[in-house]
């Protein structure tokens, strides 16, 4: 009787495991967009495959997905590549050709849940898994996601980029109630020689001054004194990439006009790049010190992901 206890134990452990998804937060990446998942969330499955929504997937990498409820079939179709793959099987046709994979689609919640690595690179997209952050991140032209590198140097291109938000800074500063006057840019140079303890300003490097408006975050900021302008009266803004580092998995936070913000959408140990100005006065920093002092910090563009 004993062994027959242990055996049927044995056997409802087997079974159980046999059938295990594992419970991680998955996110996608498909050029840099985070993909949203309003119900059925990806996940890994017990042959430690990554199974998405085919549909939101699908969309986000411009291909069109059919189905068909009596047969169980998924049709998937881009640029020529039509993918055909039914729920349960390990196989699926492409075009003429027959491929097999190591998992099987399914249903869940009502969505159709297909293996991302297969269906991604046999439409051409290159696929990349992040262990640590249990991130995937596709690129739909073929390259491979290392390819985007975390900004070292501004180019000029970027310069010429991050000098086209005027008008998302004259919004945020009047919504301050400030009345905006932004010049060509070029006046502050001689300013920053007059003062250089304003180094809180800093150029090609982070500085202990910016971390200090971050909680929860490791950030780097990148900048060059050709980006620095006037915005109003004694305020000078600077522009360059931010790179953030979300610590936790609680939000990074971002000190602006004394208001703690949280920044969402981040995944806790993945590098992030987005545009940002750091908008100064040149002000007592404390009874010993005149310098720029941080008043707000204005995000001029959305995070993307980058490696460094």
């Amino acid at each position: 009787m004993k062994r027959l206890c242990i055996l049927l134990l044995v056997t409802a452990f087997i079974f159980t495991f046999a059938g295990t998804v594992f419970a991680f937060d998955v996110s996608v990446f498909v050029d840099d967009n985070k993909v949203s998942f309003p119900d059925q969330k990806p996940f890994i499955d017990e042959n430690a495959r990554t199974l998405v929504p085919i549909r939101f997937i699908a969309e986000e990498m411009g291909a069109e997905v059919g189905w068909d409820g009596k047969t169980e079939l998924v049709t998937i179709e881009k640029e020529g590549v039509l993918i055909n793959l039914t729920i349960g099987e390990q196989k699926a046709q492409v075009n003429e050709a027959w491929k097999t994979f190591d998992t099987k689609a399914m249903l869940k919640n009502a969505r159709t849940m297909v293996p991302l690595r297969f269906i991604s690179e046999t439409i051409g997209a290159a696929v990349e898994w992040d262990e640590n952050t249990k991130t995937v991140y596709i690129r739909t032209d073929g390259e491979s996601v290392e390819s985007s590198q975390a900004t070292q140097d501004l180019t000029e291109q970027d310069e010429a980029r991050i000098k086209t938000y005027q008008a998302r800074t004259k919004e945020y500063m009047e919504s301050l109630g400030a009345t905006i006057l932004i010049d060509d840019y070029l006046t502050f140079e001689e300013h920053y020689a007059q003062y250089p303890q304003g180094a809180m300003i800093t150029y090609n490097g982070a500085m202990e001054i910016y971390q200090n408006y971050f909680k929860n975050a490791e950030v780097n900021f990148i900048s060059d004194p050709k980006l620095v302008y006037q915005t109003y009266d004694t305020y000078y803004g600077v522009r360059g990439v931010l790179q953030i580092k979300q610590k936790s998995l609680s939000p990074a936070i971002v000190i602006s006009n004394t208001r703690e913000i949280p920044i969402e959408g981040l995944t806790s140990g993945q590098w992030y790049e987005a545009d940002v100005e750091f908008i100064n006065s040149y002000t007592a920093i404390d009874k010993d010190t005149i310098g720029w002092k941080i008043r707000f910090i204005n995000l001029l563009s959305e995070f993307t992901p980058v490696t460094r």
